[in-house]
This record gives C-alpha cells, sequence and structure tokens, in this order.
C-alpha cells in the first residue's frame, strides 16, 4: 500500500496544471486495490473472510463538468478466514460482485486536485465456501475427520455502494485517481449467516478519456 501511494503522489506532481474536465467526454478506467470485509459471523470478533484483493473498471459520461453518469463493475476475492472452536476448525471464503449504475459529483471541477463522491445502486453477487475439518485429535460423532464442505454457493440480490475519493490528469487523455468505497449487498439469509453482507474497498484507479467538447 505504501509503494501504491508513493506511485500516486509522483504522478499526481507530474499532472498539468489545467484541468481537462469537460462536459460531453467519455472516460474508462481501470480500478485495483484491497477489500475489507466489515459482516461478522457468530462471534462478534469474527469477520467473514481476510482482506482481499479487488479488481473492477469503470465508464463515465460527462454530462456536466461537475456531473457524470455511469456504470461501475467490481470483483472482491477475500482470503480465506480460519474459525477455530474447541472441537472443529471452519474456514470462510467469500467474494463479491457488483454491477452498479452510479451518478459522480465532481467539486472543484476546475481545480487540479478534483475531490469527489459518488453513490450506486444494481446487482450484487455474493458467494461464500464454507468447510469443517476436525480438530487434531478430535473426531465427529461417526469417528469421521475428513475436511467436509459445509456451503458452497452463491446467492443474487440488491447491491449498494457509497464512495468519496480524488482524481487528476496525467495527460490530456489520461486520468488517475484514489478512492475510499463502502459497500453493501442482500444476500440469502437462508442459507448464509445474514441478510446483508458489507465491505470496505480503497484503490488506485487509471483511466482514459475521450470526446469532450
Amino acid at each position: 500500500m505504501k509503494t501504491l501511494l508513493g506511485l500516486l503522489l509522483t504522478l499526481a506532481c507530474a499532472a498539468p496544471a489545467q484541468a481537462q474536465v469537460k462536459a460531453g467526454s467519455h472516460v474508462l478506467s481501470l480500478q485495483a486495490g484491497t477489500a475489507l470485509p466489515l459482516t461478522r459471523y457468530g462471534d462478534p470478533d469474527v469477520f467473514v473472510g481476510n482482506q482481499g484483493a479487488s479488481f473492477g473498471g469503470r465508464y463515465l459520461y460527462q454530462w456536466r463538468p461537475a456531473w457524470s453518469l455511469g456504470v461501475d463493475i467490481l470483483y472482491d476475492a477475500f482470503k480465506e478466514k480460519p474459525l477455530d472452536s474447541g472441537i472443529y476448525r471452519l474456514t470462510t471464503n467469500p467474494k463479491l460482485f457488483q454491477a452498479l449504475v452510479i451518478g459522480k459529483r465532481t467539486f472543484l471541477p476546475d481545480w487540479k486536485w478534483r475531490p469527489y463522491a459518488w453513490g450506486g445502486l444494481g446487482l450484487g453477487v455474493f458467494s461464500l465456501r464454507k468447510t469443517e475439518i476436525p480438530q487434531p485429535g478430535m473426531a465427529r460423532l461417526d469417528g469421521s475427520t475428513d475436511t467436509r464442505t459445509l456451503v458452497d454457493g452463491s446467492s443474487r440480490g440488491l447491491a449498494f455502494a457509497l464512495a468519496t475519493g480524488f482524481d487528476w490528469d496525467l495527460t490530456k487523455r489520461l486520468t488517475a485517481g484514489f478512492e475510499l468505497r463502502w459497500n453493501q449487498t442482500a444476500i440469502d439469509k437462508s442459507r448464509f449467516f445474514g441478510d446483508k453482507f458489507h465491505s470496505f474497498n480503497i484503490g488506485a484507479l487509471l483511466g482514459y478519456r475521450l470526446g469532450g467538447r
């Protein structure tokens, strides 16, 4: 993360002083970063999954210098989380996909550094694999000590996200950004641990601008 922040600061210093935000332009961006699960499972001190990687893409149409509309796609691959008990060792391995329609508000569109905020609504797909392994020296009532998959499936539901960040122009066409994002996705309560899954993302974006008047 320190390397990523250092790269962003270096790129920012190289950015031109004249902003390139224009109505009628289109921006295609790739995004990458880290994802943190915020939903707890059973014990209030245990989260579902561990910090993992996040990847995605975004399209925005600059309707006005301060307003843009578009589509955002995000995939979070959380790492496996062990949940040890006296008899079993449980692991959970969640993943999240979101496809949202978003509206973005850019503050100070004529400045070199442009803070922004956006909100989005759309479809989310949550998947979870949960396994159970008896602790060393322990066994189930039937005497077995093998690994068993308790949950392995996915569900679709309404997805919502809020984000804030800032972006700047590297060249007339290239843009960069840094963003903090909160996600909520509805999940199937009958199959999983609750009716909502929450997560938090920290990421960087690199975009290419087309058109503009």
